[in-house]
């Protein structure tokens, strides 16, 4: 499939939007336009995908009751999994077809590689996927941010929590990619820090890979404590079921899931998965508010929202809201300057509570810690999760004084 023919129309290529009124979307010049790159029908689909389409087009709406005379236009793109594939899609939209923001891109290296071209054009990324803290730190840029989670503040949670339990001896299975690689160096830093020891790593092919045998019986036979997963999506699931199998987890090992996500654990189910502790930005059933916007995502959607999918919202309501202040013109002709709006005030986000954005590009909210629940406990294939801890935004991420981001004057 190429960049062209994978391209389409959310009001086109998605089967729920026959219902969205067509006005929401006007063609227009003098539209703001949203393209969102993500992964469509591959490994990561699930968790972002045609739901992170689905979240957009909700912002949108939301976002049309109060400013119907900003029109917005809303394209999506599988991106395929590959920067290259990212990049020439977003120069494409950017300098052909007058698009004003680039949204999503699940893989870290895309959104990288597509930072310094943001700032060429002065246009905006949403970045509410990636991972990696490259993109707040020496890969920061005046035209991006990123919403959602990263590689440090997932780490920290998960590390603090398996220390205090007695895990000191690590080892890593991870996912080769550039978030796989920093969410473990990030991790590791915590570990040293407090104390513990990495006793070995491994790196697998990411994403797709279905068998971890050989690396589960190289950790097995580490002496490890605890088995880090950096991986996501299918990967984490096979890895842990695979686990599961070997009888790793009866016979005493933790398995600490660095960036599993709801679906993820829903996948392995809670009698393989209960007791897993794991760090995220988002769970649905976790305030009112967030059970309102599930309850509408999932009569459209068919299923509950990702934290990437409440991120999407929250990022494209945002971004809009700004646009609102500083007039659709002026954010035609200006990224940086919708941005600017953006971050001169604490932005009441009803999903993540008071979010701010730094002159990093970091977004700042809470970050919840979630723990599966036994079987017995849950009411249904969506209660999966009870709220552990909630930890503030100042502490959940990496200070920005940290970072290496050559924007910030130490």
């Amino acid at each position: 499939m190429t960049p062209s023919t994978s391209r389409r129309k959310v009001i086109q290529g998605l089967a729920a939007a026959a219902a969205m009124p067509l006005g929401a979307f006007a063609q227009s010049s003098a539209a703001i336009k949203i393209g969102i790159l993500t992964d469509m029908n591959g490994p990561l689909s699930q968790m972002n995908g045609p739901g992170t389409a689905m979240a957009a087009r909700m912002a949108i709406e939301k976002f049309a009751e109060t400013h119907p005379q900003i029109k917005v236009e809303l394209e999506v793109a599988d991106m395929q999994n590959k920067p290259d594939v990212v990049v020439s899609l977003a120069r494409e939209w950017l300098d052909n077809k007058g698009f004003d923001v680039i949204a999503d891109v699940p893989i870290s290296a895309g959104a990288i590689a597509l930072g310094p071209l943001l700032v060429q054009r002065d246009k905006v990324g949403l970045f509410t996927s990636p991972q990696s803290t490259r993109l707040t730190g020496d890969s920061c840029g005046t035209n991006h941010i990123q919403w959602v989670t990263d590689a440090w503040a997932n780490s920290q949670s998960m590390v603090e929590g398996q220390l205090k339990a007695g895990g000191k001896k690590w080892f890593f299975i991870t996912g080769d990619t550039a978030f796989g690689q920093d969410l473990q160096a990030t991790a590791t830093n915590f570990i040293t820090k407090g104390g513990g020891t990495v006793v070995g790593a491994v790196k697998h092919p990411f994403p797709g890979n279905t068998e971890f045998s050989s690396y589960l019986l190289q950790a097995q036979a580490s002496g490890a404590n605890v088995i880090a997963m950096a991986n996501s999506g299918p990967d984490a699931v096979n890895c842990l079921k695979q686990a599961a199998e070997f009888g790793i987890i009866k016979k005493g090992q933790k398995i600490a899931g660095l960036s599993l996500d709801v679906t993820a654990v829903r996948a392995v189910g809670l009698e393989l998965a209960q007791g897993v502790t794991l760090a995220d930005a988002f769970y649905w059933d976790h305030t009112d508010k967030t059970r309102e916007f599930a309850q509408k995502f999932k009569a459209r959607h068919n299923d509950i929202p990702t934290a990437q999918h409440a991120g999407m919202y929250s990022a494209v309501l945002a971004y809009l809201n700004a646009v609102a202040v500083v007039g659709a013109a002026e954010a035609k002709k200006s990224g940086r300057a919708v941005l600017k709006q953006m971050r001169a005030k604490t932005i009441d986000d009803p999903l993540f509570g008071p979010t701010t954005v730094r002159e990093d590009g970091r977004v700042v909210h809470q970050m919840l810690v979630l723990q599966a629940k036994a079987p017995s406990q849950s009411k249904s294939k969506d209660d999966i999760f009870t709220v552990a801890s909630v930890v503030a935004g100042p502490q959940a991420f990496r200070p920005m004084n940290e970072g290496g981001c050559p924007l910030i004057k130490t």
